[in-house]
């Protein structure tokens, strides 16, 4: 019984992962192929799911890690990561880019280092993520809290203090130092993920994951309907409306296969759900 969840839960986070690798795939396709595109539906779709999300199942996928109890435990995890997330950054972008390619701007290693967002940033935002991450599940290990739900809230309170250290690093350097803005931004995603995975066992009332899932459907289709996200800036009200757009978005999405994949229901009586519930919800709305 306990292999047959583990294998239904692996399907779900699966069928999200592939989603999220379909949507980096088409987005791309389309700005390298389209001109234009970023001002279609289609590209706003895209936009707003494609990297939220991936950081989103990162952050979901610790819940299968193990504690971190020492200190070797901690070098131990800090080294896989680096060879898992660093390793690939530096060939591709040495090796590949630099190198054979003969692009300059990746040699140069001051401007490398100010203008990341140029290559594999979100291989380096990664790993700084994990890193933060595991530095605070080792803290949250030591403080012997047996609460797994304050465990939680405990871990993502010190991830937040990492946070602040990289706001530091941005005030001190720019915020396009190693790509800090874009860590910093995708980080509550990764947290939002940890804690949706260690805190969903807790919550056995079905019903209220559906409606808080066709409450977020509604709000992403209602902003990306009306709102160009990524012609908005990076800042104040523009930045929260796209979070919040990714963030509905994503959890829209969870919800979906989750019934899809773990409940076997047929399409139909999926899509039948969401519009029934979209539908109170927008007349609420309205």
């Amino acid at each position: 019984m306990r292999m047959e969840q583990k294998r239904d839960r692996n399907a779900y986070i699966d069928s999200i992962r592939g989603i999220a690798i379909l949507l980096v795939v088409l987005g791309h396709t389309m700005t390298g192929t389209t001109s234009g595109s970023q001002n279609s539906f289609l590209f706003n779709i895209v936009w707003s799911l494609q990297m939220p999300l991936f950081f989103l199942i990162s952050g979901y996928v610790t819940r299968y890690s193990r504690d971190v109890s020492s200190v070797k435990e901690l070098l131990v995890f800090v080294k896989n990561r680096t060879i898992s997330y660093m390793l690939p950054w530096l060939v591709w972008t040495i090796l590949i880019r630099g190198l054979i390619f003969q692009e300059s701007n990746f040699l140069n290693i001051k401007e490398l280092l100010w203008n990341m967002d140029t290559g594999y940033w979100f291989l380096f935002s990664i790993w700084v993520i994990n890193i933060i991450f595991v530095v605070s599940k080792y803290f949250v290990y030591k403080l012997k809290v047996k609460s797994c739900i304050l465990q939680t809230f405990i871990n993502a309170f010190f991830c937040g203090l990492g946070m602040l250290v990289l706001l530091a690093i941005c005030f001190k350097w720019g915020f396009s130092f190693l790509c800090m803005k874009q860590t910093i931004y995708y980080m509550p995603f990764f947290l939002l993920g940890f804690m949706y995975g260690k805190l969903s066992n807790c919550i056995s009332d079905e019903k209220l994951i559906e409606f808080v899932g066709a409450i977020c459907l509604v709000v992403w289709i209602i902003i990306i309907v009306r709102v160009k996200l990524y012609s908005l800036s990076d800042g104040g009200f523009d930045l929260i409306v796209r979070f919040v757009a990714s963030i509905s978005g994503c959890i829209a999405l969870f919800v979906l296969c989750k019934k899809i994949i773990l409940q076997k229901n047929r399409i139909g009586n999926i899509l039948k759900w969401f519009g029934t519930y979209s539908l109170e919800i927008y007349l609420l709305h309205s």
